[in-house]
């Protein structure tokens, strides 16, 4: 992530050289040239469509489902940037937390049929009191039995354990989980206490 962060870095610094170089181009209607420089710039978009999240954990895991999410075809957009220290969670419980929920979505949008949109849209910000993860998702339908969601997997013993496992470091943390389904699109929050808030 580190290396990730300082490639960006090294791109946003050297922004400003690559749009002077394409007007040269253009100035001189060196098409063919302008479109071979376009092109080696295509290569790199792996790091012009990183996305900073404000935590190194949560970074890995919201770049790593959209780099899934781009190989298959999902439209996914993020926003916003978490600015403080969360309450009572480690980086272990982010990952947790922030997996499941891209995972589910993720798997969510998948079993959308070929031909109809998929998209995912993620949101981390911050309120007056809380850090927060909110997540947007086609899905076509969803089960739920006592407060928990139905797995939509054969084995159902062995899976849909992860948003139990959420809901625990949630109620731990004393944060907050909602969800709902409405006209195909299946929404999601997490809130988190901020540390200088409690104290």
């Amino acid at each position: 992530m580190s290396q990730k962060n300082a490639e960006l870095r090294s791109f946003q610094h050297d922004f400003n050289e690559y749009i002077y170089t394409m007007n040269d181009m253009a100035a001189r209607e060196d098409m063919k040239e302008l479109k071979e420089y376009l092109a080696d710039l295509s290569k790199r978009k792996e790091i012009i469509y990183y996305f900073d999240t404000g935590n190194v954990v949560a970074n890995a895991v919201v770049n790593r489902y959209y780099e899934m999410a781009e190989a298959q075809g999902i439209i996914f957009r993020y926003i916003g940037k978490w600015s403080g220290k969360l309450y009572g969670i480690t980086d272990v419980e982010i990952c947790c937390v922030l997996s499941n929920l891209l995972k589910n979505a993720f798997e969510a949008v998948m079993r959308i049929p070929e031909g109809r949109e998929k998209k995912i849209i993620i949101e981390m910000g911050r309120d007056a009191m809380h850090e927060y993860i909110f997540l947007e998702n086609m899905a076509v339908g969803y089960e739920e039995t006592d407060g928990k969601l139905v797995t939509h997997k054969k084995d159902k013993d062995c899976h849909g354990i992860g948003m139990e496992n959420v809901k625990k470091i949630i109620n731990k943390c004393c944060g907050r989980l909602e969800w709902k389904y409405e006209d195909g699109v299946f929404y999601t929050w997490v809130y988190f206490l901020i540390e200088e808030m409690t104290s």
